[in-house]
């Protein structure tokens, strides 16, 4: 996330003709719900998605590398493998919401808003939960900046708090849910 470009846009003494609008005027809420959001929030889940998966790749790697004076790997231990299970269960799940609502928007599915603002969350939470068991996998040294598995935690923070915020999609899903209008 902090290769994430978003900046503010200044459209200040801007001109622009009849042929350069997109949309009606006041139309404007159609345009971010109908093209914009759904974009945005595939790209987030996705993102989300593969913060958790590279955490768990990374998990593993260190698990399976980590060596104990008696020889044996970090990898062997019961706890670390549940761990490990956990973590799969968390990323897989990610990943499968972020591809079934990207696909319901590509389809124009009625429920695709409501499954992407999911995807989102989820996506996220779970990128939350996968990033910090691997610190706890990792150690020590996974506090490290010399590692990825502390920059996927630092992402994983990040994501839940970019615009939308998880807490204002979690508003907008229960209007959606419940028929209300978002605005």
């Amino acid at each position: 996330m902090a290769g994430n470009s978003s900046i503010a846009a200044n459209f200040e003494d801007v001109r622009l003709t009849e042929a350069d609008r997109l949309g009606a005027p006041g139309s404007g809420q159609e345009l971010v719900f109908g093209v914009v959001a759904p974009a945005f929030l595939a790209g987030l889940a996705a993102v989300n998605a593969g913060i958790a998966l590279a955490a768990l790749d990374d998990a593993v790697e260190h698990a399976k590398a980590r060596r104990y004076s008696a020889g044996t790997s970090l990898a062997e231990v019961p706890a670390v493998q549940r761990h490990l299970a956990d973590m799969a269960v968390k990323a897989e799940s990610a990943r499968q919401l972020a591809r079934s609502a990207a696909a319901a928007a590509d389809r124009g599915d009625a429920a695709a808003l409501a499954m992407l603002i999911e995807a989102k969350i989820g996506a996220t939470r779970a990128a939350q939960g996968v990033t910090e068991t691997a610190m706890e996998v990792g150690g020590g040294l996974a506090y490290s900046r010399a590692v990825d598995i502390e920059r996927h935690w630092r992402d994983a923070r990040a994501g839940s708090v970019m615009a939308p915020t998880n807490d204002v999609l979690a508003e907008w899903l229960g209007k959606v849910l419940a028929g209300l209008p978002l605005f």
